[in-house]
């Protein structure tokens, strides 16, 4: 988990941050669904680019001990048996959730952040407050996200 979660996580928030500069039209004036449709896309592209790796990790915690001695083997039978689409297979259910999880988590995060700002001029948030957001933003993520997780699994 942690092999995966770190790039992902780090190309989300870099896709957001380009993406949001080609899809915002007035970057004084930020809409919610310019934010939505930039978090949508990041979380789509990261989970894209990931993917791969949560096939691996599910085939070695679901497959029979010995069935693959590691990652890189694990990697090399999939692609040799069964093609490299199979590393890719069921991207489609995954972004099903993926998509309005990270668009609604981005989208609440700097909505609330930019708000935070405009309440306090002159004043920057302290770790815990950002931390609070970030918390905030990621558990509407997850209550709307949710139903769609249950449907991939």
């Amino acid at each position: 988990n942690v092999i995966k979660i770190m790039p992902e996580s780090a190309a989300k928030f870099y896709c957001y941050e380009h993406l949001k500069k080609i899809i915002i039209k007035d970057h004084s004036d930020v809409k919610v669904h310019e934010r939505l449709l930039s978090g949508s896309l990041a979380g789509m592209a990261a989970q894209t680019a990931i993917y791969p790796m949560e096939v691996v990790k599910t085939r070695m915690a679901i497959s029979k001990p010995g069935t693959y001695t590691s990652i890189i083997n694990c990697f090399s039978k999939i692609i040799a048996e069964e093609g490299a689409g199979a590393l890719y297979k069921g991207l489609g259910a995954s972004n099903m959730g993926i998509i309005p999880y990270a668009g609604v988590d981005l989208a609440v995060y700097g909505t609330v952040k930019d708000r935070w700002i405009k309440a306090h001029p002159n004043a920057k948030p302290a770790w815990y407050e950002t931390l609070c957001m970030g918390a905030f933003s990621s558990f509407v993520g997850q209550v709307v996200a949710y139903p769609l997780q249950l449907v991939r699994t």
